[in-house]
């Protein structure tokens, strides 16, 4: 019964979590301030998620086989993250095109919760969360998919849903990153069966991302 439920159980909280959390730090972000609550927001979320996760997939004998490592999947990851950069820095540059000024406001939301943290713990968190995410929804939910919808079809559904969860957090920059993100990470674990790769894709993506191409977008508004 947990685990047909947990798909939505799992949108539901992340949705719920991503809608306190940023409108705690659009708050604190036009006052120039990062926002550490919203982080605790987020972890409240995601941490029993990870272990409902774990442990639903530990009862279906599945958790060793998503986490295996096998040789070249380090190369596919750093492919798949690099068609996942591609793709989302078109995005931000069709966003900054065509609205600027919403562009910068999502931005400023988006840096005070990733500003909350130094550099390296920062790049831990990400790390973790993309650890947390390919765990919770691309290997938990598409479980709990599977039965009804097949496992190529549930990965994807899994994605969708995930995406869903973050609509509540009214920031496109974080809506296109899920769309980029599970698009690449998607197409691993149908091809694959493991989640692995997409942990590493997922995190490697997310980390160029947060410490590099934001950075990068934000010089380039004249921030």
């Amino acid at each position: 019964m947990l685990l047909r439920s947990f798909p939505w159980i799992a949108t539901l909280l992340v949705g719920a979590a991503n809608f306190f959390a940023f409108r705690i730090a659009d708050r604190h972000a036009f006052v120039g301030e990062t926002s550490v609550v919203s982080i605790g927001i987020l972890a409240a979320a995601w941490v029993p998620l990870t272990i409902a996760a774990a442990v639903l997939l530990l009862r279906e004998e599945m958790l060793r086989d998503q986490l295996t490592f096998v040789a070249g999947d380090a190369t596919k990851a750093i492919a798949a993250a690099a068609i996942g950069l591609g793709a989302l820095y078109g995005i931000a540059m069709l966003g900054i095109k065509v609205a600027p000024a919403r562009a910068m406001v999502d931005l400023h939301g988006v840096f005070a919760v990733a500003g909350s943290v130094d550099r390296a713990p920062r790049a831990a968190a990400v790390i973790v969360f993309a650890a947390a995410e390919e765990l919770v929804f691309r290997a938990a939910v598409t479980r709990a998919l599977e039965d009804r919808f097949g496992s190529t079809r549930a990965v994807w559904i899994a994605t969708a849903l995930f995406v869903m969860a973050l609509l509540p957090s009214l920031h496109p920059s974080l809506i296109a990153a899920a769309i980029s993100v599970g698009a690449v990470t998607s197409f691993l674990v149908a091809r694959e069966r493991r989640v692995l790769p997409a942990m590493l894709a997922h995190a490697l993506l997310m980390w160029v991302a947060v410490d590099m191409m934001a950075i990068s977008i934000w010089q380039r508004l004249g921030a």
